[in-house]
């Protein structure tokens, strides 16, 4: 188990879906990886896998699911920021129901409302508005453009 989690479960390079299955098993899914600080729930936002993620809440419970969900990787990204880079609604909707921090800044300071507009996900900017995004003049000017 520790040698997946190190690795990040990547083998040949990709980012292996046995991870979040491999830690939902042993109850620890706010383990990190050694080498990008991620943690099964980023590599379940990342590649929008809502049943995995369900499974993961439902086990860690409320408390747990609030720091989990707003750990942040090496590169500053949340699971929100996996998700809404990516356009995978449900799971940024599971992800804020569960009061997920909305005003996280990457290290280029971007927050998951920016990385939403950029990639062209206008649901996920509506829902992320719903949930009152902090809006500058560069999101007006990406959802504009």
């Amino acid at each position: 188990m520790n040698l997946l989690i190190d690795y990040g479960g990547q083998v040949g390079g990709a980012c292996s879906a046995l991870l979040p299955a491999a830690l939902l098993r042993c109850s620890q899914v706010d383990l990190q990886s050694l080498n990008s600080n991620e943690t099964a729930m980023h590599m379940a936002a990342r590649s929008g896998n809502q049943a995995v993620l369900l499974a993961m809440v439902n086990k860690i419970g409320a408390g747990t699911v609030q720091i989990v969900q707003n750990k942040q990787s090496k590169n500053g990204w949340s699971p929100l920021l996996e998700a809404c880079s990516r356009g995978h609604t449900g799971v940024a909707q599971i992800l804020l129901q569960h009061h997920a921090r909305i005003d996280v800044f990457d290290d280029n300071g971007r927050t998951a409302l920016h990385l939403a507009a950029l990639n062209g996900h206008l649901q996920i900017v509506h829902l992320l508005l719903q949930h009152k995004a902090f809006v500058n003049r560069y999101v007006l000017l990406l959802i504009s453009w």
